[in-house]
C-alpha cells in the first residue's frame, strides 16, 4: 500500500512538473508572437508613413479626394491628427455615414 501510495505521489509530482514545463513554453511562445506582431505593425506604420510622403502618392490621394467630393458622393468630417498635431480630413461614402 505504501509503494503503491509513493507511485502516486510520483506519478502526479511529474505530471506537475510536466504542466509546469508547458505552461512555461506557452508563455514564452506567446511573447514571441507578441514581439513579433509588435515588430510588424511598427513595419507597416513605417512602410506607410514613407509612402505617404511621396509626393506623387500625396498627389494620387488628392487626385481621388477631389473626383469623390465632385460626384457628391461623400461627406467630410475634420479629426485632429495626433501624429502631428495637424487637421486631417476623413471622406467617406454617404452610404457608410449611417451605418
Amino acid at each position: 500500500l505504501e509503494a503503491e501510495a509513493f507511485q502516486l505521489k510520483q506519478k502526479v509530482a511529474l505530471a506537475a512538473e510536466v504542466k509546469s514545463v508547458l505552461d512555461s513554453w506557452v508563455r514564452y511562445e506567446t511573447s514571441l508572437r507578441e514581439r513579433e506582431q509588435k515588430r510588424l505593425a511598427a513595419y507597416v506604420q513605417e512602410r506607410v508613413t514613407k509612402e505617404l510622403e511621396d509626393p506623387k502618392i500625396q498627389q494620387a490621394i488628392l487626385a481621388q479626394a477631389v473626383i469623390d467630393v465632385e460626384r457628391g458622393n461623400v461627406w467630410v468630417q475634420f479629426i485632429n491628427c495626433s501624429l502631428h498635431g495637424t487637421g486631417l480630413v476623413k471622406i467617406a461614402s454617404t452610404d457608410s455615414m449611417y451605418e
